[in-house]
């Protein structure tokens, strides 16, 4: 089985419409990434592709309910209540997305707004893309058990569990990370801060636990967190209820037999009766065809009785109405090259010649500038100059024009 390339986008709060992207190839590299894109390529990028969207992390709440076992279906419609009271919102404006049930813990649930996620839905949609799955930032950062990952940019997004995550204002890391610690089961053995900016926090964080500050470039950002959410290690996909992804399903084994028997249908009509059906399509579109040259011969020669050798006639026509056109068209381009030759005095003309509807001209000029104040009247005009060769003869310049 092939394995998959994946596309990874991320939707900024501000500014959605230029996101942030990068391809990660089924060994894990990124292939491909760029930061805050202009979107219009982004269809063509998604083809044959998984489509990961990550969405900023402050939007989204990471919470768990314990709840007895009941099928998914239930379960989607028991979070709502269960959490109702933890909410501030109503929960009537919240979508709820889940993780699979397990008994020995707490269901992971994420809560967002439906306003939230219609917007998100729409931007994509305004992309041509389809997702396959949307999940919050925070799991677009690495998991390990007894480490908690941070990654300082825009803003601060901290991984603190498998499930379990928030973000905000990097000027309040401290603060945030002390009230984690506070409400946390479980101290961390250590804290790792990804810092995508030119300025460190760890000499301010006063934690009881070992802190790694490693200093990354500012444009890295988006492919680590494409790498880390390609792995898809622990995440809930908010696609979930009114917003999952409708899945293909093949059709059952009597579908395909009608489908068969039709095209077998097809098959015998097209190899007996399509010749004869196509003499008498063609046959209809001759006499039309005919009818149209007579129009078209009895328009151009009226006084003619009969049609006598209409092709040859209407060349004949043609090449006089070319000639007619070819004197005109030259009278026409003499008149801007004089117009031309009057603005710039120190043009003079040493031969020209006409073939073709296209007029060449010998020129000779003082200085670079009167050819380009030259070329730059006639293109003003609508006319098309092209130059072929230009030389320095004694103290003035040799050039040839083509103006069509």
């Amino acid at each position: 089985m092939v394995k998959q390339e994946k596309l990874i986008i991320y939707l900024h709060s501000t500014e959605a419409e230029q996101p942030s992207w990068a391809v990660v190839d089924a060994d894990g590299m990124v292939r491909q990434s760029a930061s805050r894109d202009n979107a219009s390529g982004l269809a063509e990028i998604a083809e044959d592709k998984e489509v990961i969207v990550i969405v900023p992390a402050e939007k989204v709440l990471l919470t768990a309910v314990k709840l007895p076992k009941m099928n998914r279906s239930r379960l989607l419609q028991a979070v709502p209540y269960a959490l109702e009271d933890e909410l501030i919102d109503e929960v009537d404006a919240l979508h709820f997305a889940i993780d699979e049930y397990h008994a020995d813990r707490d269901l992971p649930v994420a809560v967002v707004a439906h306003e939230h996620m219609q917007q998100w839905l729409n931007v994509l949609q305004s992309f041509g893309i389809q997702a396959d799955s949307i999940m919050p930032a925070m799991f677009a950062l690495p998991y390990e058990a007894e480490a908690w990952h941070v990654a300082i940019s825009e803003l601060v997004v901290v991984r603190t569990g498998l499930f379990q995550g928030f973000a905000g204002d990097k000027q309040n890391l401290a603060t945030l990370l002390d009230a984690a610690l506070m409400s946390s089961l479980q101290m961390p053995a250590q804290i790792h801060l990804h810092n995508y900016t030119n300025h460190a926090f760890s000499g301010v964080l006063e934690i009881p636990a070992k802190i790694q500050e490693d200093f990354l470039k500012e444009s890295d950002w988006i492919k680590d967190f494409a790498r880390h959410a390609a792995k898809n290690a622990g995440s809930i996909n908010l696609l979930q209820g009114p917003y999952a992804v409708k899945k293909f399903r093949l059709p059952q084994m009597n579908k395909l037999w009608k489908i068969t028997a039709g095209l077998a249908i097809t098959w015998v009509f097209l190899l007996f009766f399509y010749p004869t059906l196509s003499y008498f399509i063609l046959k209809h579109r001759m006499n039309a065809i005919e009818d149209q040259v007579a129009e078209i011969y009895k328009r151009n020669f009226p006084q003619a009785s009969s049609i006598v050798a209409p092709k040859l006639r209407m060349q004949e026509k043609l090449q006089n109405l070319n000639a007619d056109r070819g004197a005109s068209r030259l009278l026409l381009l003499l008149g801007y090259v004089g117009k031309g030759m009057a603005e710039t005095p120190n043009i003079k003309l040493s031969r020209f010649d006409f073939q073709s509807n296209q007029l060449s001209l010998e020129l000779t000029a003082a200085t670079s500038d009167d050819f380009s104040a030259f070329t730059d009247y006639l293109t003003q005009q609508g006319l098309s100059v092209k130059q072929q060769n230009a030389n320095l003869v004694g103290s003035r310049i040799n050039a040839t024009l083509l103006i069509e």
